[in-house]
């Protein structure tokens, strides 16, 4: 028969280890650690992570400590919010596909997790910028039609591109280099000087990093309206 203050010792040493894994798991990380917040591209301009947070799922307490830009490739679960930590639970935010936003985390690092009651997946492209100032790149105004000017700031330029089959947008020169996010898929054809006319497929949620000095015309040559959303660096 085990002696009571045996007894004793075990469960304090079990409660011990149940308080030591709960601070464990409320450490907060990195956000490119952080569950359901995968890296999948880096240079030395940007982390692109896939945030992709399944129904019913947590991710960690994670520290947002570089700007950051988003886009929303499939409508947010509306009962999906955020949590900081040491505070109360947010609202729910019920993003629509497309919505693409930017937060200067530089100055002010927010530490938070991510919490998805609901029955669909929320799911965006996200893009960390390195470094805390600009590189210095110069970005150029397309005042064509089809590019809708989403935002700019000291670190990014955005557009939103919307094509209906058959339509084309004429040429621009991206300057810096960028990265384009695909918001709604279909068939494009890429024209650019000196070269043939190229057919791209692009899947809805995928991203494509761009080099700087490029000159293109966007043609929608699929059958269903075509959204990407591209950033310039400053």
């Amino acid at each position: 028969m085990q002696h009571p203050f045996a007894i004793f010792i075990s469960i304090c040493a079990m409660a011990f280890a149940h308080i030591a894994t709960a601070q464990e798991a409320e450490r907060p990380m990195p956000v490119d650690q952080s569950a359901y917040h995968v890296p999948v591209f880096r240079n030395q301009y940007v982390t692109v992570l896939r945030v992709n947070i399944p129904a019913k799922r947590t991710t960690d307490y994670h520290i947002h400590s570089n700007d950051q830009t988003c886009v929303v490739v499939e409508d947010y679960p509306p009962e999906a919010y955020s949590q900081p930590l040491g505070g109360p639970p947010g609202q729910p935010r019920g993003a629509a596909r497309g919505e693409t936003t930017y937060i200067a985390y530089v100055n002010k690092p927010l530490t938070h997790r991510a919490i998805n009651p609901g029955t669909l997946p929320r799911h965006s492209v996200c893009a960390e910028l390195q470094g805390a100032k600009p590189h210095g790149f110069t970005s150029v105004a397309r005042e064509v039609a089809g590019y809708t000017q989403v935002f700019d700031n000291e670190r990014l330029r955005a557009w939103r591109l919307v094509l209906a089959p058959g339509q084309t947008a004429a040429a621009i020169t991206q300057k810096p280099p960028g990265l384009r996010v695909i918001v709604n898929g279909g068939e494009i054809e890429e024209l650019a000087p000196g070269r043939h006319a190229r057919g791209i497929m692009l899947r809805q949620g995928d991203f494509y990093w761009q080099e700087p000095g490029a000159t293109r015309t966007v043609r929608n040559i699929g059958t269903t309206a075509i959204e990407l959303v591209e950033f310039e660096l400053k």
